[in-house]
This record gives structure tokens, C-alpha cells and sequence, in this order.
């Protein structure tokens, strides 16, 4: 299998996404709206808008539904999103790492409300866990990072993994090696 490349990542995130927005509709959660409001945490300041413009207005175009896309800086989104729940003006969607204390609040729809069966299956259930709070999924697993998942030499036993794996080390021999380090 080929390396995925970043623009690939993107258009699968982006496809991955697109999903998941119709289903919102489509499984008895709340009604269909002309507008809703997503709010993203801004993770770049090159990346985080046209990525998330082009999934809003791939969104609307297939939908008929209107867009009202907020990017908002990282340091400042807890406090904002707040201010927006304290108004009484929450955003329809949310990303953010944080939703636990939404959904004790009762203020979030569970995945079981907004998702068919079959998107539902297509997350892998590693990433769906880190989305559960109480037994049910609120945090839709859409975008996931690789990087924590590399070695170095201090966090391999010697035995295992005499020398870090190099750029040309196949995913076989990167495997083995990972196998090796568990039985340690």
C-alpha cells in the first residue's frame, strides 16, 4: 500500500466528514435547518479554514443547507463557545477535543441520535472509544493524527528494537518489531 499523502489525508477526512453531516438529518436528530452554525477550533493558521470552507460548501452544495462557518482561534475557544452556550446560541456542530462536560450537561446529541448504523460502524473503534463519555459516542472520530505512534530509542526495550526504524523500513519490518516490543 502507498504512503498517503497529505492532500489525500485531507480528501479522505473531507469525504469522511461529509459523511457524517448528512447523516445529522437523516436518523431522527434534530430537524433539518436552512443554516447551521459549525464552529472549528482554528490547528493552523494556513490549513484550518480553506479545510473546513471546502467541506462547508461540499456540504451545502449537496445539501441545500447553508453553512454559517466560524473558525476560532485555539487559545480563546473554550471561552467562547461557552459565552456562545451561556447566550443561548450553541453552535449545530462543534470541533474540539473537549465534549465530556457538554454531554453530562445533556447539551450534545449522541451518535446514536444522529447516525446511521453504518456510518457508526465505519469509525474504528480505537479512535471511537477516545469519543465516549458514559458508554455512548458524542466525539465523532473524523480526523486523527499518526504522529504519538512512532518510537524512539528510549521508549523501546534495547531488545526489541536495537536501532529506531529509518524512512525505508517497511511497514512489515515495523510491525514485527512492535509485535517484539509487546512480548517484551
Amino acid at each position: 500500500m502507498a504512503a498517503m499523502n497529505r492532500r489525500d489525508f485531507l480528501a479522505r477526512a473531507i469525504l469522511t466528514a461529509a459523511a457524517v453531516a448528512p447523516a445529522l438529518a437523516a436518523c431522527g436528530g434534530p430537524a433539518p435547518a436552512k443554516t447551521i452554525k459549525v464552529v472549528i477550533a482554528e490547528y493552523s493558521k494556513d490549513h484550518t479554514r480553506p479545510f473546513w470552507q471546502a467541506l462547508a460548501d461540499q456540504y451545502s452544495k449537496q445539501s441545500g443547507v447553508k453553512v454559517d462557518l466560524q473558525v476560532v482561534d485555539w487559545n480563546s475557544i473554550d471561552q467562547q463557545v461557552s459565552t456562545m452556550i451561556q447566550n443561548s446560541q450553541p453552535p449545530d456542530v462543534l470541533n474540539l477535543n473537549a465534549f465530556a462536560s457538554y454531554a453530562k450537561d445533556g447539551l450534545l446529541y449522541s451518535g446514536d441520535e444522529v447516525l446511521s448504523p453504518k456510518t457508526r460502524e465505519d469509525f474504528l473503534p480505537p479512535f471511537a472509544r477516545g469519543g465516549e463519555y458514559q458508554g455512548k459516542l458524542y466525539g465523532f472520530p473524523i480526523l486523527a493524527s499518526a504522529g504519538p505512534s512512532s518510537t524512539t530509542r528510549t521508549s523501546s526495550p534495547a531488545p526489541a528494537s536495537p536501532r529506531r526504524p529509518g524512512p525505508g523500513t517497511s511497514w512489515c519490518r515495523r510491525r514485527q518489531r512492535c509485535r517484539r516490543w509487546v512480548r517484551a
